[in-house]
């Protein structure tokens, strides 16, 4: 029989934001085929900033001639790991025919989309962390290994919005193989492209200034911007789009 000597212990509660990251963050995990292709800059990165000092820099430079010093490059380094590392950019079309229950769910659509977008800004955390060991290894100095991580956050979030913003115009919901949406769908396209031309733009501000602050500090300038522009977009006409999904 039943033992009647059931005692209530401590019960944990969560905010729904935090339940919405929880599901997300979950749902990501769970596939390897989106884990390893939206995940593998962030990695890369870091294990280039955890590798760089058991290597003979002057040795490869030396080889490859490089000219300048590479402490100026590492800003471009970083946008473009940062800018293949995009879950946004998939993340409503993976719920495929599974996006009725998503929008049921009480919740303000604001909440879903944040919840996309801390997988994301979590999923690029190691970038920040990967940004500091490169200024100390490289000896960059203070402001400029400021900026780079100013820079680091500043695209984490314009990847991490613009890759919603852009799943939400070309959405696919009726995949058969999730790989189609998460490698070969026109919104992985567009997002991953515009984030190579933005890494190439950081390069030619680089050059065209001479100087790593201050084209890093153009950079910032021109991405804010844009990322108060998205914002809005996602609060206005990104819940309209979600809606009739």
């Amino acid at each position: 029989r039943y033992k009647a000597n059931y005692k209530l212990g401590e019960l944990k509660s969560s905010s729904r934001l935090m339940a919405l990251y929880k599901k997300e963050l979950k749902r990501y995990f769970s596939s390897p085929i989106y884990v390893i292709n939206t995940g593998f800059g962030v990695v890369l990165l870091l294990l280039f900033a955890l590798a760089l000092p058991f290597v003979n820099l002057e040795t490869i430079i030396g080889e490859v001639q490089i000219t300048g010093s590479l402490q100026n490059y590492i800003p471009v380094v970083i946008i473009f790991c940062i800018a293949t590392s995009c879950t946004t950019m998939a993340s409503i079309s993976i719920e495929g025919k599974n996006l009725w229950i998503l929008k049921s769910l009480p919740v303000p659509v604001s909440l879903i989309f944040t919840s996309k977008i801390l997988v994301n800004l979590t999923i690029l955390a190691p970038a920040i962390l990967a940004t500091v060991l490169l200024g100390i290894t490289l000896h960059i100095p203070l402001i400029s290994s400021l900026l780079n991580v100013i820079v680091a956050v500043s695209f984490a979030i314009f990847v991490s919005v613009f890759g919603l913003v852009i799943n939400l115009n070309y959405p696919n919901l009726t995949w058969s193989n999730e790989t189609v949406v998460i490698k070969q769908s026109t919104s992985a396209m567009i997002t991953t492209l515009s984030g190579m031309v933005l890494a190439a733009l950081q390069y030619g501000l680089l050059v065209l200034t001479g100087s790593m602050q201050i084209s890093i500090a153009i950079f910032i300038c021109l991405i804010w911007p844009v990322n108060f522009i998205l914002y809005k977009h996602l609060a206005g006409k990104g819940i309209r789009q979600f809606e009739r999904l």
